[in-house]
């Protein structure tokens, strides 16, 4: 399978709330390719909702650190903290998050996110209508 479809493989995984799935196939993913934020930020997730708080940490802080405007996760960072005990350290986390997600001014930047995968999906769906000029475009 491609890092893509392992990628996408994760993604129903994690819709489906089968989250050990969705680890596992973040982790082979991340084994081919560590320079993956949103991976990073995924399998942290996958991690807090199955118990192991200190594992997320170790996701989000990657994910963090490969791209630190990553507005995503610094809630889903900030959460953990909390949960751990790190009260302090959460609300750091929850205000970096705040000044991402409203950066730019006009779009908060989960729907933003969803707009560029809509726009990507579209695209790929050009490419498949062997269209690249429209496919370029999204």
């Amino acid at each position: 399978m491609s890092i893509k479809q392992l990628v996408q493989t994760a993604i129903s995984a994690w819709e489906r709330e089968d989250y050990e799935t969705a680890l596992a196939t973040s982790k082979q993913v991340l084994s081919e390719n560590t320079r993956l934020a949103d991976v990073h930020n995924k399998a942290g997730l996958c991690m807090a909702m199955l118990g192991d708080s200190e594992g997320a940490l170790v996701e989000f802080d990657a994910a963090l650190a490969l791209n630190s405007g990553y507005a995503e996760a610094h809630p889903n960072r900030g959460i953990v903290l909390n949960e751990l005990g790190n009260h302090e350290a959460a609300q750091e986390a929850f205000e970096r998050a705040s000044k991402l997600d409203t950066r730019d001014g006009t779009l908060p930047s989960d729907v933003g996110n969803q707009i560029a995968v809509t726009h990507a999906k579209l695209g790929d769906l050009y490419l498949v209508a062997n269209r690249p000029a429209e496919a370029a475009q999204q």
